[in-house]
Formats: structure tokens, C-alpha cells, sequence
């Protein structure tokens, strides 16, 4: 098996498992920008991200629903990682967020808008159970992809197959 089927495999494997905590799209804000841009958008298209040399990753509803695409917000916790002076506050992300590249490179997709997904470099800190410490990565409140990250990341990489 190449790593891009592994990938693939995994991907397709993780798109069953539920997460608990987890939330699907808002489905009428989805819905509304689905319908607006229905004309323009394919299953999955991948558009520059204005001006901060990344990619976003555009799905339509059905896209989106059919990928089980969940997210949940970036939390945070007060704790002290090495280099930490006294007790900080740092970001946490389900683990499920977390995802590693081919390099081993560690990122998180976020939602900005609905149906709009962007690869973001985030530094793991520490796993504490079902959470990843982040060092640095996307400001708490952000959402983030629990479910979806393999197949948004083939989209990405242009790996057909819908």
C-alpha cells in the first residue's frame, strides 16, 4: 500500500468513527451559502486563501454531509509547558484535530466560514488525554475539524474520488 492509499484508508476508516462533542456544519448557514454559490462550486474545490499563501478547500452541503465533516472550537487551559515561567494560558484541540502530513508536519483544519475548511500549522505541546496542548495554532474559539481532516487533505492534494 503507498502512503497516499494508507492515507486514503485512513481517512475513509476515521469518516465512520463518531466523536463525541463534535458538531456537524451549521446546516442553514451551510445551506445559504451552498445555495449561493451552488453555480460555482464543485464537490470540492480548492482555492487560494486570500493573500496568506494557503489553500482553502470549499465543499458543497452534500460534499460536506456526505465527508461527515464534524468541528469543534479551540478551547484553552492554564498550565505551565517548558520554557513557561509561571502557569500560561495555552490553546487545546481534540486530538481528533490534529492532523500529520507525509513530512510529519502537524496541523488543524479550521472552518472560518461555513464550508470553507484552511490547513493551519499548529505546534503539539503535550497530548493530555483526548486534548493536544498546543504550543502555538489556531486562537481559541476557532473551529476545527474533529472528523473529515484525511479527505480534506486529499481533496488538497488533488486525490480523486468522491
Amino acid at each position: 500500500m503507498t502512503p497516499r492509499n494508507y492515507f486514503v484508508a485512513a481517512g475513509l476508516i476515521a469518516a465512520g468513527v463518531l466523536l463525541a462533542g463534535c458538531t456537524p456544519p451549521d446546516a442553514a448557514t451551510a445551506a445559504n451559502a451552498a445555495s449561493a454559490s451552488k453555480s460555482e462550486v464543485k464537490a470540492g474545490q480548492v482555492l487560494p486563501a486570500n493573500g496568506t499563501g494557503s489553500n482553502r478547500v470549499v465543499l458543497t452541503m452534500g460534499t460536506a454531509e456526505r465527508l461527515g465533516i464534524q468541528t469543534a472550537p479551540v478551547g484553552e487551559v492554564v498550565t505551565m509547558l517548558a520554557g513557561d515561567s509561571a502557569p500560561t494560558a495555552h490553546q487545546v484541540i481534540p486530538v481528533a484535530a490534529v492532523y500529520y502530513d507525509k513530512n510529519g508536519a502537524t496541523w488543524a483544519y479550521t472552518n472560518p466560514e461555513p464550508l470553507i475548511y484552511v490547513r493551519q500549522l499548529v505546534s503539539v505541546a503535550r497530548i493530555d488525554g483526548s486534548m493536544a496542548v498546543l504550543q502555538f495554532g489556531p486562537g481559541r474559539g476557532t473551529a476545527v475539524v474533529t472528523l473529515g481532516d484525511p479527505e480534506l487533505a486529499g481533496i488538497e492534494d488533488g486525490v480523486a474520488g468522491e
